[in-house]
């Protein structure tokens, strides 16, 4: 078998892995530093914050950086699935709660802190284990086109995102991202990530023969 050859069907058996790494680290909390800006201004007029007041919760990643280390733990010690899962589900519960705001900074900064630490597990950590998982012969290939997406996706959301806020103030904002992550990435990874640890395992551990797992 050809290096060509090889590689194409290292793709064609792990395409599902590498679209689910691509829209979760796409969608997934990483997502929000690139379009926090459009929230500035629907809540300073909301609830009448100052752009300091609402630019605090970015001094939150010193604290729950320290949650990273933890994160890559569980993730060696159960997998990527579950790990992704939950982390999906916390990130878009996070989404919510910061739709219920009634103007209480503290409730606020609450409400981005639990957004900034369950979204720890839907970053990097566990996207890129996804990509050098699945993939051996193309991971560069692999891990530059996840590292990609998140940029389209940070081009793009504002378009989508901008007349919803204009319509619904930031409450819709906050909840379109939530069904985002609920509608996208949460089902590929339940249905497209394999159930045994698979993906952790080191990629010279797999051989290029493999049948297909999904047949």
């Amino acid at each position: 078998m050809s290096h060509i050859q090889s590689m194409a069907r290292e793709w064609k058996l792990e395409w599902r892995q590498g679209v689910t790494a691509l829209l979760a680290g796409s969608l997934g909390y990483s997502l929000y530093s690139a379009i926090s800006s459009l929230f500035v201004e629907p809540l300073q007029h909301q609830f009448g914050w100052s752009r300091g007041d609402i630019a605090f919760v970015h001094s939150f990643g010193l604290i729950t950086a320290f949650i990273a280390p933890i994160i890559g733990r569980l993730t060696d010690h159960y997998g990527v699935r579950p790990v992704l899962s939950v982390g999906l589900v916390l990130t878009a519960t996070g989404y919510l709660l910061l739709s219920l705001m009634q103007g209480s900074l503290s409730y606020y900064y609450l409400a981005y802190f639990v957004l900034s630490l369950s979204g720890m597990a839907t970053t990097g950590i566990t996207v890129t284990r996804i990509l050098s998982g699945a993939f051996e012969r193309t991971r560069g290939t692999a891990l530059a086109i996840g590292r990609s997406g998140l940029a389209v996706a940070g081009a793009l959301m504002p378009m989508l995102l901008f007349p919803v806020i204009v319509h619904f103030g930031s409450a819709g904002g906050f909840l379109l991202l939530a069904a985002f992550i609920l509608l996208i990435p949460l089902p590929l990874t339940l249905f497209w990530l394999p159930r045994a640890r698979r993906v952790a395992a080191t990629a010279t551990s797999k051989p290029l023969a493999k049948a297909d797992p999904w047949r």
